[in-house]
């Protein structure tokens, strides 16, 4: 990490600020259908989402500016925009169902400091990314070939978060019905989630140890998610074709989330092989620990810790 300037600092706050206000409102909204029993909206489903990406958002801009991560900038950019449609749904679609003037007051709330916020982080954070990069030379030095690699390692951990956070808008769009939760539900939920960040956890233990095991079996598990995805992709179609919803927002989003969470997958695979053939080429010691492995081409003066 390095010290941050005005720009970056006017960046962590407006983040913080936009994100906490998000969250805080959300979990009152939360309370609040907790409390009236409101098994007969979607209205559960859409906090959960809601709630779900503005925690991302908050780690991107804190990551991204932190550890000077430029793609998990524009991530934070593609989080944004998926949060403001949540919104966006919850104000103007599932607001119809809702009679109680203060909760109408909270969805507004939401969205107003969202939309007032956003567009001005989106292009603070394209501003401070101009300074990226003394952190990258401060780790890897002036070697070019490592520069490049330290940048596909970094490009390849935030497809990874990405990816995960795809997963996760997919598990709970499933749900289609927050409020009606039953058990095999849960269970799925709890596996296409905890299945994903064992997936992304895999994934970065492999890059960072360079362990080539470990990354054949990221790479063997990698097909779980679109199979996933495709069947949920097949029960929204179903559903679309068949019956007269109301609610056809949330299968036309859970379309939408499952096209998306195939092709981040199928980004995340390249990422990974280029990963894959940088290991054993010096970067780890460089980035990841101090000391020389006697397998690494690095001479041992090249190689030092940085504070």
């Amino acid at each position: 990490m390095r010290a941050l300037g005005v720009n970056e600092w006017l960046f962590v706050a407006i983040s913080a600020v936009m994100t906490t206000s998000v969250i805080g409102l959300t979990i009152h909204r939360l309370v609040s259908i907790v409390d009236d029993d409101d098994s007969k909206t979607p209205a559960l489903t859409i906090c959960i989402l809601v709630l779900l990406n503005a925690v991302f958002c908050f780690y991107y801009s804190i990551n991204g500016v932190l550890c000077e991560k430029k793609f998990e900038i524009y991530s934070l950019t593609v989080s944004l925009i998926l949060l403001l449609i949540y919104l966006i749904f919850d104000y103007f679609i599932v607001k119809d169902d809702i009679q109680d003037e203060n909760v109408q007051s909270v969805q507004l709330a939401r969205l107003v400091a969202a939309s007032a916020l956003a567009p001005f982080l989106m292009v603070l954070g394209f501003v401070v990314m101009r300074r990226f990069g003394l952190l990258q030379y401060r780790i890897v030095g002036a070697f070019v070939s490592l520069q490049n690699m330290h940048r596909q390692t970094c490009i390849f951990t935030s497809v990874l978060k990405l990816d995960f956070q795809a997963a996760c808008n997919v598990a709970v769009l499933a749900l289609q019905n927050g409020a009606q939760l039953a058990w095999p539900q849960i269970s799925v939920l709890a596996a296409v989630i905890g299945g994903s960040l064992l997936w992304t956890c895999m994934g970065n233990f492999a890059m960072r140890r360079e362990s080539r095991p470990l990354m054949w079996a990221f790479l063997l598990f990698s097909p779980a998610l679109p199979a996933y995805c495709a069947f949920q992709f097949t029960a929204s179609v179903e559903v679309l074709t068949t019956e007269a919803n109301s609610r056809h927002f949330l299968h036309y989003s859970q379309l939408v989330a499952c096209i998306a969470s195939i092709l981040l997958r199928f980004t995340t695979l390249p990422a990974a092989i280029l990963v894959y053939r940088n290991f054993a080429k010096g970067l780890r010691e460089r980035a990841f620990v101090v000391g020389i492995d006697e397998r690494t081409p690095l001479r041992n003066s090249d190689v030092h810790a940085y504070s």
